[in-house]
């Protein structure tokens, strides 16, 4: 059993519809739930700005913007896109234009 638990915003499950691939989402999915579950730290790369506290895991040409819940040992995706829409729709997401 994998120590973190990955919760995903609601919005995630739009995202793969839209954003991601027929053929890329199982290999999508199954490599969020590896890697992040396993070390979300070594994982992924921190991010700054205002998405300070998330942090990045690339997969292909997609990004999974991510935040480690260390207090309830869960992480939270919150949006998964191609690289040159996620950040923007991240913020959105967070309420910050």
């Amino acid at each position: 059993m994998n120590p973190w638990r990955v919760e995903y915003h609601p919005k995630v499950f739009d995202d793969f519809q839209r954003n991601v691939a027929d053929k890329d989402r199982d290999f999508l999915v199954e490599t969020i739930e590896k890697r992040l579950a396993v070390d979300p730290d070594k994982a992924g790369k921190p991010l700054g700005g205002n998405l300070s506290g998330y942090r990045r895991l690339r997969v292909s040409k997609y990004r999974v913007v991510y935040r480690v819940k260390r207090q309830v040992v869960t992480i939270f995706v919150l949006v998964v896109d191609r690289r040159e829409d996620v950040y923007e729709e991240a913020l959105k997401r967070l309420g910050i234009d």
